[in-house]
């Protein structure tokens, strides 16, 4: 069975989707079959940030509903060998059969190394559910206060859930404001922080041109955000 990584934040603005993207490709470089399953119901990113939007057909509500099997709805993404997308539906519904979604990650769990979940921002029932069977859950927070509170209160919320597997991403980083004093510094983010900051990605404009043009920013070698992104993609693989 595959190893299942929910990626959610506390709050918008982390740059969570485009980090779940390309952590995906990262992971799939490898030969690794990898599933970036998107949840952001009614707000799907996903597919724009790989480029593949016209290329979804049917989303996981169609698979849910009966309407396609999972084969359909998953979309190749035909510049690695084994990267897959599984896209959210574009609107809200009425709700979403938890009981389901969870059984479908199961199968797919089966047929792929990784599965990756790109959960919307905040505690949903979901999260807690899917999260015993997943081999951790990434907090994506930015340095700034309020994302960094929001992260502690997304901790603590999950921990009263029974939930105790978070690991943290430091998204976004502007050194600078880190040693002028605008933002805290790593160390005492470390003590605010219970769980373990297992990666730090800093803020780029290249990220969101790639995200925008569809294109995963770690395609392009020998810069020091791939290497950012190929180092937390190794601690994801020993977890």
């Amino acid at each position: 069975m595959g190893k299942m990584f929910i990626i959610t934040s506390g709050k918008g603005g982390t740059g969570k989707t485009i980090l779940a993207v390309n952590l995906a490709a990262m992971l799939a470089e490898d030969g690794s079959r990898v599933l970036l399953t998107d949840m952001n119901i009614g707000y799907r990113s996903a597919d724009l940030f790989m480029g593949l939007e016209n290329d979804v057909v049917y989303d996981s509500s169609d698979v849910l509903r009966g309407v396609c099997d999972i084969e359909q709805a998953l979309v190749k993404d035909g510049r690695f060998e084994n990267l897959y997308l599984l896209a959210a539906a574009p609107e809200h519904e009425d709700g979403v059969n938890i009981r389901k979604f969870e059984t479908l990650l199961g199968l797919l769990q089966d047929e792929f190394d990784y599965v990756i979940v790109d959960m919307p921002t905040g505690v949903s029932r979901i999260t807690s559910l899917l999260a015993k069977d997943a081999a951790s859950v990434i907090l994506v927070s930015t340095a700034d206060p309020s994302s960094l509170r929001d992260t502690d209160a997304l901790d603590r919320k999950l921990i009263s859930l029974g939930v105790d597997k978070q690991k943290i991403i430091l998204n976004r980083l502007v050194p600078e404001f880190m040693n002028e004093g605008v933002v805290p510094k790593l160390r005492d983010i470390v003590g605010m922080l219970k769980p373990e900051i297992i990666g730090i990605v800093q803020e780029d404009i290249f990220i969101a041109v790639a995200g925008n043009l569809g294109v995963p920013v770690v395609m392009k070698r020998g810069t020091y955000i791939r290497r950012n992104f190929a180092r937390i993609a190794g601690v994801l693989r020993d977890l």
